[in-house]
């Protein structure tokens, strides 16, 4: 093979490692590697227009597919926008990974003013699960291997690593002997062994299970996504308890599933709903997040019985009162206690539709507020499919999803929380249809939101994709018409939406914008 730069060391260890999409801006620091991504055909490089639209774009790259992207940008100020972009794969529990170059090794820790150097690590470091600095080109294919092992090991998440431009572009050997002993085998970073937890505890819980009659299972971070447990919804359906999902795992379950009661979301934003939860005698959790916590505080001293399954110990409540806590993997857990769920006396029946019926009450009663969104999305639910990718961005937007999509059928929906950077949804989408290009993804946001990203279509078109973009426009006609003439000057086709109508989709290798306007509907 001869001699190859260290960026092509790089790209070979990630394709290696069954990496296929790249998100970057161009910066001549990665030039090594964008050289050795020009090379290979079967590795994607999708080149953004700003820093932060790179790791979201990774982000629902790898939320549809279940492989970690690799998001990309350049040495100090690339790294300060990126760093927000970051916070969707935070939130959403994925593997995505983040590289970006530094000054020379030798002008580090501390700096040399150079660059723009900064301390990369150290700004990464709170949202990353894992971050290092590669300061010999011998240790680019193990550090990117355990890059990989970490993102997805346990609760997944995002993990960086920085490399310094001289090991990038240092040219060294690689022969035959050289590879054998520094790249990694092929694939080998996920972990993908079952962790039954102790049987002790596993039976206590059951047990608990057993006796129980107005369970409510809450599942958090990211279960059951492509690459994280996706056998977990089949599991969840056999337990025939009320399921309530967190935004992070928003889509697992759909209309179609007798179990799925409602997004998490609705119960806990009303007292209604709040009420609810308090009088079951039975929380399970199924990988805590910021969501349930926040429910946690809300539910105050009125906590009922818990019993927490998570495959990362460091995430377990120990301090909790009425709580039972049980080191596992929820598939193998919920494979053990499945048989709990074959008594499905009266109660539990009651009880399971005491809590859908609360669900539906909840939504009415949004309805009754808004009754144009309401008959808005039930019109774009109606001709949903088991085939249809969601992506719900904006608060309004997001509040509707919960209420009035409860009962629509879907392969994936992905709710964008509103903790993240506004306008994450259109990136995040087109990522996901990078990632699925034969997919019919639709992004539902509001105007204020696609906004925020808006660039980014350009993107878009200059790859001829399909995405589908039901806008949301609350201004007056004068606005809706500025809105359409930005949309139409950026390359995208346009149609009006009605209530009660579905939206036309994109087919033609531009993406359609499905304008609804308050006013004028």
């Amino acid at each position: 093979m001869g001699k190859i730069t260290g960026g092509e060391l790089l790209v070979e260890t990630l394709r290696n490692q069954g990496v296929l999409n790249v998100f970057s801006i161009i910066g001549g620091q990665m030039c090594s590697i964008y050289d050795a991504l020009s090379r290979r055909p079967d590795m994607k490089l999708v080149t953004v227009r700003n820093e932060a639209a790179a790791p979201m774009m990774a982000a629902g790259c790898t939320a549809i597919t279940g492989i970690p992207s690799v998001s990309m940008c350049t040495v100090g100020a690339g790294v300060v926008y990126e760093v927000a972009g970051l916070m969707a794969a935070w939130y959403h529990y994925l593997p995505v990974i983040s590289i970006a170059p530094q000054v020379q090794s030798w002008k580090m820790k501390p700096h040399q003013e150079n660059l723009q150097g900064c301390n990369q690590d150290e700004i990464f470091y709170p949202i990353t699960k894992w971050n290092a600095i590669v300061y010999h080109w011998e240790r680019i294919p193990s550090l990117v291997n355990r890059a990989l092992r970490e993102a997805q090991a346990n609760s997944p998440g995002p993990a960086h690593l920085d490399i310094p431009v001289d090991i990038l572009f240092q040219t060294k050997k690689f022969n035959d002997h050289v590879k054998s002993n520094i790249l990694p085998p092929a694939a080998n970073t996920r972990v993908t062994g079952a962790l039954p937890g102790v049987k002790e505890d596993v039976e206590k819980a059951r047990e608990a299970i057993h006796n129980s009659g107005k369970i409510i299972v809450l599942v958090g971070q990211g279960m059951g996504r492509p690459g994280h447990y996706p056998k977990i919804r089949d599991h969840l359906k056999n337990l025939r308890c009320p399921v309530l999902t967190s935004d992070s795992s928003s889509g697992i379950m759909n209309g179609g599933d007798g179990s799925y009661a409602e997004a998490l979301g609705l119960f806990s934003s009303s007292e209604k709903g709040i009420e609810l939860i308090k009088e079951s005698d039975l929380l399970l959790i199924i990988g805590i997040d910021d969501q349930i916590h926040d429910l946690f505080a809300k539910l105050g001293n009125d906590l009922p019985s818990m019993i927490q399954v998570e495959i990362d110990p460091s995430a377990l409540l120990v301090t909790r009162p009425n709580l039972f806590s049980v080191n596992a993997d929820p598939v193998s857990f919920l494979s053990t206690i499945e048989q709990s769920a074959e008594k499905v006396d009266r109660l539990r029946k009651e009880w399971l539709l005491k809590v859908k019926g609360t669900g539906d009450k909840l939504a009415e009663e949004f309805g009754e507020n808004s009754p144009q969104t309401r008959d808005l999305f039930k019109g774009i639910a109606a001709g949903l499919t088991e085939d249809d990718v969601l992506v719900v961005d904006g608060a309004g937007t997001v509040e509707a999803a919960y209420a009035f999509l409860r009962h629509a059928k879907y392969r994936n929906l992905f709710i964008m929380n509103t903790r993240e950077m506004s306008g994450t949804g259109l990136p995040f989408a087109m990522g996901a249809q990078i990632g699925m290009p034969r997919e019919r993804v639709t992004l539902m946001t509001d105007k204020d939101s696609l906004c925020r990203r808006l660039q980014e279509l350009q993107t878009a078109c200059g790859l001829g994709m399909n995405l589908t973009i039901v806008c949301i426009d609350p201004g007056t006609q004068n606005a809706l018409a500025r809105t359409e003439a930005i949309l139409d000057g950026l390359g995208c086709e346009i149609s009006h939406l009605k209530v009660g109508e579905s939206p036309q989709h994109a087919k033609s290798g531009r993406p359609m914008a499905c304008l609804f306007n308050y006013q004028s509907s």
